[in-house]
């Protein structure tokens, strides 16, 4: 599962990571926090996985459809290093 939210993070781009970690978040539903930080590092928090596709592979909400209904309510918390050091988006 770690592999699976950090590739979708990183726009499922082909690389590897130095390190990654993917908790459920078990506080109360609410706003959800992604952020693509310099140095290939992702944070997101309280992030839905339906969410997580449409950002990846930027799409509008209608072009994703289909699994478990969690996949709209729980949100995860996402911690993610890409390796090496790449440039910008």
């Amino acid at each position: 599962m770690v592999s699976l939210f950090a590739a979708i993070l990183i726009n499922a781009q082909d690389q590897g990571f130095e390190v990654a970690s993917v908790k459920r978040n078990t506080s109360a539903p609410g706003n959800s926090i992604l952020r693509m930080l310099p140095g290939g590092r992702v944070n997101a928090v309280n992030f839905p996985v339906r969410q997580m596709i449409i950002y990846a592979w930027q799409l509008a909400g209608f072009q994703v459809a289909g699994g478990p209904s969690w996949i709209n309510t729980d949100g995860y918390d996402v911690v993610a290093k890409v390796d090496g050091n790449p440039a910008p988006a």
